[in-house]
């Protein structure tokens, strides 16, 4: 009872005024109640009357504080009644000074200093100071007024007050004196971990820096000798060069992925994006990007898969990849003779789920007893001193329990010293297909067949493709990053074109932009879904976006496409979504591609590529110089995507080309507006490509209807305009334009008119300013 009511009155969420209140409050009532007996016992009736009063104020103050967390009102309440009213009048029929009346009057005043704060605490003490030596004074000018007294009373109330008094006030302080205590010490264990925290985060970015420092070198040495050889006309080892800056730039997109992982999943913006996977996909390619580096070290790296499990697995495929090579790659890392073993078996399975029993065993060095409680900290790596030659930033397993934690999985270590670890993780996943997983090493033996047969440029001659997009700069950039699948390109400016043309064609594949006007890609998916009688019912559409949002793969999916691909795209992006989708009979063997490529380099016939320019379709060339197919397709789709005019803005930037000599300098001279080694990584590091998205860029009309939707307050159209600005104007490398209209396309998003209205005329100038730039630089 008592443990209970001290957890009520001094809880830990109340602030040490008010429990120092409640304490006061708490101790008045036991020592008034005391007092009270006592005084009754020596015959003082009146007296003893006064201080049942006294705990009935009391008793009030203590609720209002601990029930309603009105410290400052009960303060007062028990100070002013007791020092205005009840203490004058106990002086008048207890003797007097002649009492232990005294030091009651004191310990109110003691009170009024430790129950209240602020202004009002220097105000009550002025009132109960007057108060309380007014009745002095008025005791001394009317000794008739004090209650006479018996004989005995005034040593024995003088002694009960000392006693009393003087525990309480000691109480008090004792408790005062401990909650400081407390206080200090939980500063100090807070310093303490600061500290430590400190020293993690020094740790961290000693490692960080020499961990981005690597390959950053390694890119740069890299590509000065890269461009040596070149210069020396020597391209024996360019290959090579470039492979290692590949593996460079990879190490420090790894690095930087683990921070943003870490730092989206403690912010709770971590996304998890179920799909259906294949379950030897995964853990071949956790072998491929391991293997090299076991064998550098001359280790044996194994894999033991049950043959039994689901083929097809449900649940986040990045994710569970991921996780299955942190780990792999931890025991490489930490292991320098033996071998590192995966094995993986179905610790329990039905039909519709199945968990993963994934142990990864290494002969490493080990982990001391003492250090495991270490090894999933943040930027904590263990037995430093042992490991201090062995690369790492101690965030890959913190990073690795937190996926698995948030995927409602566990992991668990077993090591020694000296011998190895075992690292083994539960994880539940959905199950997909009843077909099993089978032998994996005859499925990688087939997997090396099958690449060996790959040629270097995967090509698909027969694939069937529609881009659909409103900016035709934008498709114009995707056609050149298609061109080499040797794929028929079809191309539509819209929604309501792309529903035409997948009415009339059967297509392998469909890149559908989001943002566009009139029918955008969401409203023309849910059109196609809804419609039964075109040729497309089982075709991939993957989303084109500039949406790189947390959750944003997760909301395309759920809308019903296949895929999606963040803008401006990548190459290797687009194609490797590109060959995910088209069916395998697409894209030959070896044989199939080098007669495609012989009829490629061959006299175009004349016939077919009058029906492909009729039909707007694209039949790309690898090769620029015979690529002219794509130059008529454009040309033909020009009213759909740029309008009747289209042929005027050809001449116009015929004439700028007229007007304008810049052959002998650099496109850095040309263009200094322009991120130009930005813009290569949009175009294939093509420079005649770039020039001509800048060509397209000058004669893009959209920008221009910016001012008209502005004007009308047509904000919906105006988010699709500056979206369009934002992402094309990206593409050719005006990244700080494309910053500003990003900020306007926010804005629009969430009705911020206010910003809208102040920067809207800014960004306009920004862009005509570059168009003129432009215009001077082509």
């Amino acid at each position: 009872m008592i443990k209970k009511l001290a957890n009520i009155l001094f809880r830990s969420n109340l602030g040490i005024h008010q429990r120092l209140l409640n304490l006061i409050l708490s101790a008045a009532l036991v020592g008034g109640f005391v007092s009270m007996i006592s005084t009754l016992f020596i015959g003082g009736y009146m007296s003893a009357l006064i201080v049942f009063l006294i705990l009935v104020v009391v008793f009030i103050s203590l609720v209002l504080s601990v029930k309603y967390n009105k410290t400052n009102l009960a303060g007062a309440l028990v100070t002013g009644v007791s020092n205005i009213i009840i203490f004058p009048c106990m002086y008048f029929t207890s003797g007097g000074s002649y009492s232990g009346m005294p030091l009651w009057f004191v310990l109110g005043l003691i009170f009024t200093w430790l129950t209240l704060k602020g202004v009002l605490c220097y105000i009550m003490y002025g009132v109960n100071l007057i108060a309380l030596l007014g009745t002095i004074v008025i005791g001394e000018l009317h000794p008739e007024w004090f209650t006479e007294m018996p004989a005995n009373y005034m040593i024995g109330d003088i002694m009960q007050s000392i006693v009393i008094v003087s525990c309480i006030i000691g109480i008090i302080f004792k408790y005062q004196t401990y909650l400081y205590e407390k206080q200090q010490a939980k500063i100090l264990e807070t310093d303490r971990l600061l500290q430590v925290a400190n020293d993690a985060k020094s740790q961290f970015l000693a490692n960080m820096s020499h961990e981005i420092r690597t390959p950053i070198n390694g890119i740069i040495g890299m590509n000065t000798m890269l461009l040596k050889e070149l210069d020396n006309g020597n391209t024996e080892d360019v290959m090579e060069y470039a492979k290692n800056i590949q593996s460079a730039s990879q190490t420090l997109l790894s690095l930087i992925n683990d921070i943003l992982d870490i730092s989206k999943i403690e912010s709770g913006k971590m996304e998890i994006v179920p799909v259906e996977y294949d379950l030897f996909s995964i853990l071949n390619d956790c072998y491929n990007m391991n293997f090299i580096r076991a064998l550098e070290k001359n280790l044996t790296l194994n894999l033991e898969i049950e043959e039994s499990l689901p083929a097809i697995l449900y649940g986040d495929e990045v994710h569970v990849r991921q996780i299955i090579n942190n780990i792999l790659s931890n025991a490489v890392k930490y292991t320098e003779k033996g071998s590192v073993l995966l094995r993986m078996s179905a610790a329990e399975q039905d039909e519709k789920d199945v968990t993963l029993r994934i142990e990864v065993k290494d002969t490493g060095i080990g982990i001391k007893e003492e250090n495991l409680e270490k090894l999933f900290q943040n930027f904590t790596r263990v037995d430093v001193e042992k490991n201090r030659n062995i690369e790492g930033t101690g965030l890959g397993l913190s990073l690795t329990k937190k996926l698995i934690e948030l995927m409602d999985g566990e992991i668990q270590v077993h090591s020694e010293y000296g011998v190895g670890s075992v690292f083994t993780v539960i994880l539940k996943q959905g199950v997909a297909s009843t077909h099993k997983m089978g032998s994996f090493d005859e499925k990688y033996r087939a997997y090396i067949q099958q690449e060996e047969k790959i040629s270097e440029n995967r090509v698909a001659p027969s694939a069937k493709v529609l881009l659909v997009d409103d900016v035709r700069m934008n498709l114009r950039v995707a056609q050149g990053l298609l061109s080499s699948t040797l794929a028929t390109i079809d191309i539509a400016g819209g929604g309501e074109e792309c529903l035409k043309l997948m009415h009339e064609k059967k297509y392998d594949i469909v890149f559908l932009d989001h943002m566009m006007p009139g029918l955008d890609g969401m409203a023309t998916l849910k059109a196609l879904n809804a419609d039964d009688t075109h040729p497309n019912q089982d075709t991939p559409v993957i989303a084109l976006t500039a949406n790189a949002i947390v959750g944003a793969k997760e909301m395309y999916i759920n809308a019903g496409f296949s895929d999606y691909i963040t803008k401006p795209i990548q190459e290797k992006e687009i194609l490797d979504v590109f060959f995910k989708y088209v069916p395998c009979e697409k894209s030959p063997d070896i044989a199939t591609v080098s007669e495609a490529a012989k009829k490629e380099s061959a006299p175009a016939n004349t016939e077919k590529n009058d029906s492909l320019n009729d039909n707007a379709n694209m039949d790309e060339s690898p090769n620029k110089a015979e690529s002219g197919s794509v130059e008529d397709s454009v040309n033909d789709e020009k009213e759909t995507i740029a309008g009747p005019d289209e042929s005027k803005d050809e001449d116009k930037s015929s004439d700028i080309h007229a007007e304008n000599d810049n052959s002998e300098k650099t496109l850095e001279e040309r263009f200094p507006t322009l991120d130009i080694e930005l813009a290569f990584t949009y175009c294939m590091e093509d420079e005649e490509l770039l020039l001509e998205m800048i060509d397209e860029y000058l004669i893009w009309e959209t920008p221009n209807e910016l001012d008209g939707y502005f004007d009308a307050k047509d904000w919906k159209n105006y988010e699709i305009a500056v979206h369009a600005l934002k992402s094309t104007s990206l593409n050719i490398g005006a990244k700080d334009l494309s910053e500003h209209a990003k900020a306007l396309e926010f804005a629009a998003k969430g009705s911020d008119i206010d910003y809208i209205t102040e920067h809207h005329r800014e960004v306009m100038d920004e862009y005509h300013k570059l168009i003129d730039e432009l215009k001077s630089g082509v």
